[in-house]
C-alpha cells in the first residue's frame, strides 16, 4: 500500500513540473509573438514614413512626433526588450539594418527594404 501511495505522489509531482515548465514555455512563446508582432507594426510605420517623408526618420521619436506611430503603443511593448534603431547612411548596403531587436536570446533584424529576419 505504501508502495503504491509512493508512485502516485511521484506522478503528481511530475505532472506539477511538466505542467509548470508547459506554462512557462506557452508564456515565453506568446511574449515572443508579441513582439514579433510590434516588429511587424513599426515597420509599417518607418514604411509609411519614408514613402510620404522621402527619407528614413532620425529615431523613431521622430516617426512618432510626426503622426506615423502611436508612443503608448511603444511604451506598452517593451520591458526586457532591446530596441535599437539606426538611420542608414547615404548609400548604404540594402542589408543595413535600420532597427534591430532583442528578445532573450533572439534578435530580429529590419533592413532598408523592410525585410525581416530572426537570428537565434
Amino acid at each position: 500500500m505504501r508502495k503504491r501511495s509512493v508512485i502516485i505522489t511521484l506522478g503528481v509531482v511530475a505532472f506539477a513540473f511538466a505542467l509548470i515548465l508547459f506554462v512557462k514555455g506557452a508564456k515565453h512563446e506568446a511574449e515572443l509573438t508579441k513582439t514579433i508582432s510590434w516588429v511587424r507594426y513599426v515597420t509599417g510605420c518607418l514604411q509609411h514614413y519614408v514613402k510620404e517623408e522621402g527619407s528614413f526618420p532620425e529615431s523613431l521619436e521622430a516617426v512618432i512626433s510626426a503622426g506615423y506611430m502611436d508612443s503608448e503603443f511603444m511604451d506598452h511593448f517593451f520591458p526586457g526588450v532591446e530596441v535599437v534603431y539606426q538611420k542608414p547612411i547615404e548609400g548604404a548596403d540594402v542589408s543595413f539594418s535600420v532597427l534591430e531587436v532583442r528578445f532573450e536570446g533572439r534578435t530580429i533584424l529590419v533592413n532598408k527594404e523592410f525585410e525581416r529576419s530572426v537570428i537565434r
